[in-house]
């Protein structure tokens, strides 16, 4: 179960929460971690990039095109309520992890379609990435600028 292999990567480094509702919106599981990279020249900091990974995720036996459609007019909405803007630099990038035993053609194309990103202050202040990544038995369906943010969740 795709739950669980997240719970096991991000337990010892952040949260997870079964089940999870924000908005009116219950998602199967939530987790959240926050990872700091710091720029230094000549051994002094110049800045802080802040990152925040958001993981919603929701189990379908068949997922099809209007469950998908509903789920990603909403999303946008739902991690911004969650959207933290700290003083330094920051990357926010929410991820909704969706697993499906079955589905259709359509809603793989969507999926890889599926993919939000805003920078805030031309890129200077940050970023807010928002993204989907369909596990289908042992497929995994994504756009190309997702994969990064997702591609750990599967390694073994």
């Amino acid at each position: 179960m795709l739950s669980e292999k997240v719970k096991k990567k991000v337990l010892p480094y952040g949260e997870f929460l079964e089940p999870f509702t924000v908005n009116g919106t219950t998602f199967d599981f939530f987790a959240h971690l926050e990872i700091s990279l710091v720029h230094t020249t000549f051994f002094m900091k110049d800045y802080e990039i802040r990152s925040f990974l958001y993981i919603f995720g929701k189990r379908y036996q068949k997922l099809i095109l209007n469950d998908f459609e509903d789920l990603w007019n909403i999303f946008p909405r739902v991690s911004r309520k969650l959207l933290k803007t700290p003083q330094d630099h920051y990357l926010s990038s929410f991820i909704l992890l969706l697993e499906a035993e079955e589905t259709e053609e359509t809603v793989k194309k969507a999926v890889r379609n599926s993919f939000i990103s805003k920078s805030i202050w031309f890129g200077f202040k940050g970023s807010y990435n928002v993204g989907v990544t369909l596990f289908l038995n042992d497929e995994i369906i994504c756009s190309e600028e997702i994969k990064p943010y997702t591609s750990w969740i599967f390694e073994t």
